[in-house]
């Protein structure tokens, strides 16, 4: 089956085609992915960003799925953790890890209502990608940083041209490329500065 959803998710044309695909898969999201494919993205993001984080870092986990890049963050000692997801189903499962203090259900292409410099980083694993959200994404990303916050994010090779233009104003802190992305697709875990 995670073939089958992961290719309903890339092809997606609306959020309304995306939300019912999470709906659908989101119990058997880890098992499919991290247990039948091997995908370790957050883990992976997770460590490049570690090294620039202040033990309090108050952090947003935009697009978090079922929680696991605030497991991994918590596990290495961060606690001020937040969670965004526009899928309910998704942010159930989050839930159910008891890392997280704040939960927002919402599609970040509407008007966002959380407070604006307010976080001293975001990770994004996973949804700069087809059937997600896109580079035009970005500044709305950056209004949620304070000065000098740090976004995290998973990206694959063959799209990293398109956010070129788009990263312009973030300065770039480190990249770590991989070459075991899902579907055997080159990634690569970036850390940029706002």
């Amino acid at each position: 089956m995670s073939g089958e959803h992961l290719g309903r998710v890339y092809a997606a044309k609306s959020p309304q085609e995306l939300l019912q695909v999470y709906e659908e898969w989101a119990v058997h999201y880890e098992r499919d992915l991290v247990e039948g494919m091997g995908w370790d993205k957050p883990a992976k993001v997770g460590q490049t960003l570690l090294p620039y984080l202040s033990e309090q870092a108050r952090i947003l986990d935009v697009g978090a799925g079922t929680g696991l890049m605030g497991d991994f963050l918590h596990r290495h000692g961060q606690s001020n953790l937040s969670a965004l997801d526009f899928s309910p189903e998704m942010l159930q499962q989050a839930k159910k890890r008891g890392v997280y203090r704040y939960f927002y259900q919402h599609n970040l292409l509407e008007p966002v209502p959380l407070e604006k410099n307010h976080y001293d980083a975001i990770t994004a694993v996973g949804i700069l990608t087809e059937g997600h959200l896109g580079p035009e994404i970005l500044p709305t990303l950056k209004t949620l940083l304070k000065p000098n916050g740090l976004l995290a994010f998973s990206l694959r090779d063959d799209l990293e041209h398109l956010y070129q233009e788009a990263l312009q104003d973030w300065r770039l802190e480190t990249q770590q490329r991989f070459s075991d992305g899902l579907e055997a697709r080159p990634w690569s875990a970036w850390v940029y500065r706002a």
